[in-house]
């Protein structure tokens, strides 16, 4: 396989997650799940990836979730959490891709991160980093392979070209479901509309009074019988409007 057809075959898995994450987000799906599908496509995705994580942290120091593919990584993070330090929290503050090996001068420029990655078996491997957005929170998602030198400039450039996407997808399908929601409200008020003017009318048509009148009288009633005013209405419609048989 030509080194074009290994970059086409990349970018086409970047689309499939991409796709796969349009179809995910069409329901309400759990922020905890929506971050174990992002792991898994991004593993997917990466050849060379045998464990994916998700960081996420809230406020100036706290860490807001940690999803990973593999329970025995995702404890790199925690222990970092406790020193704000390592190559996640660097792409999420700096806004950069990070690659290397954890022999790379790991232990002198992170020593607790080298110190978790032994305690997690990854001492000989490599990672790659990338930082993430997600619901207002800032964070990253990080690559790890037990294999040296795993991760090529390009890995890199198609990180952050699947990270950065993933956000503005989230907040459209967010965007859409706001808007939804706000379509049904402004619906369901003017419905309720329609029908406080149909009993309106009948109180005025029945009682001969002005419409200010007629409506105040449905308030009072409203307020007496202790029930919504478009309940009402529209069990006084209801009464007044003959049956179909």
């Amino acid at each position: 396989m030509s080194r074009r057809d290994g970059t086409d075959q990349s970018i086409e898995a970047v689309e499939r997650a991409l796709d796969a994450l349009h179809r995910l987000l069409e329901g309400e799906v759990p922020k905890d799940v929506l971050l174990e599908r992002l792991c898994k496509w991004a593993v997917e995705t990466f050849p060379n990836a045998e464990i994916a994580e998700v960081t996420l942290r809230t406020g100036t120091g706290g860490t807001g979730a940690i999803v990973c593919t593999n329970p025995r990584v995702a404890a790199i993070e925690s222990a970092l959490s406790q020193t704000c330090a390592g190559p996640g929290r660097v792409a999420a503050e700096s806004r950069t891709v990070l690659r290397g090996d954890f022999g790379d001068g790991i232990a002198q420029r992170w020593p607790a991160f080298a110190v978790a990655a032994e305690a997690a078996g990854c001492e000989t491997g490599s990672f790659l980093c990338a930082p993430l957005s997600f619901g207002g929170s800032a964070g990253s998602l990080t690559l790890y392979s037990p294999v040296a030198q795993a991760f090529s400039e390009f890995d890199a450039v198609l990180l952050r070209l699947y990270t950065s996407l993933i956000t503005p997808t989230i907040q459209l399908a967010q965007d859409g479901r706001d808007a939804r929601a706000e379509v049904a409200g402004l619906t369901k008020a003017m419905q309720s509309r329609s029908v406080i003017e149909q009993a309106k009318g009948i109180v005025m048509a029945t009682g001969g009074v002005s419409a200010d009148d007629a409506f105040d009288f449905l308030v009072a009633n409203s307020q007496q019988r202790n029930v919504k005013l478009n309940r009402l209405a529209q069990e006084l419609v209801d009464l007044t409007t003959p049956r179909a048989d």
